[in-house]
């Protein structure tokens, strides 16, 4: 039993990174060049957090959890410094990255056994869920601040000079107001799938 448990740990303890880098990855092709640093912004000004939390505890932990990223990854230029683009990890990202890695090495040998359709569906069921809490900023069209990740290249696609025949700039005013439903029905839809997948893997029974 301990040993399972140990196994288990030690499997969700590499399926976390290994998430974290391959959405990494993904994205940066997607937005051009690979990222050369990380900043842990949380963290970045211990001194600052102790005499806020002596004053106000409440707005410490908002600060932290909620208000800034936990970790940032990004990109920057090497001969400015400045940030081309960057992820960034939010309190409740880093958490659902966590369960989804936890729920993959929890039915780790129900996913090895199940059929090549109920793995899409689990991997569709993981790439939305994170898609739905991804967070980024690109540089070249938006320093306004990160965004949700759809929202983030919508933006870029609106103010990108682009020679085609879309109107991406009302694409995204008529989408804008829609984006945070569409977040939330993209976590939710990511999550349903992910327990179809888990109800469809405990009736299979692989042959021997």
């Amino acid at each position: 039993m301990q040993q399972s448990l140990l196994r288990t740990f030690m499997l969700g303890g590499i399926l976390f990174p290994a998430l974290l880098m391959i959405v990494s990855v993904l994205s940066a092709l997607l937005l051009g060049g690979l990222p050369n640093g990380v900043q842990f912004q949380a963290t970045s000004n211990p001194a600052f957090l102790q005499i806020l939390w002596q004053s106000n505890p409440w707005e410490t932990v908002k600060l932290v959890l909620v208000d800034k990223p936990l970790v940032v990854v990004e990109r920057l230029d090497h001969g400015t410094g400045l940030q081309v683009w960057g992820m960034f990890y939010y309190a409740g990202a880093v958490l659902m990255y966590l369960l989804v890695s936890a729920f993959a090495a929890l039915h780790w040998g129900a996913l090895r056994n199940s059929t090549t359709k109920q793995r899409v569906l689990f991997a569709a069921g993981t790439a939305t869920v994170l898609i739905g809490v991804t967070y980024m900023q690109h540089a070249a069209c938006c320093t306004s601040g990160p965004g949700w990740a759809l929202e983030a290249w919508l933006r870029t696609k609106a103010y990108t000079p682009n020679p085609g025949g879309m109107n991406w700039v009302l694409v995204y005013q008529r989408m804008q107001p829609w984006l945070p439903a569409l977040q939330t029905g993209m976590l939710v839809g990511g999550m349903a799938m992910l327990y179809a997948w888990y109800l469809s893997a405990r009736k299979t029974v692989i042959p021997h």
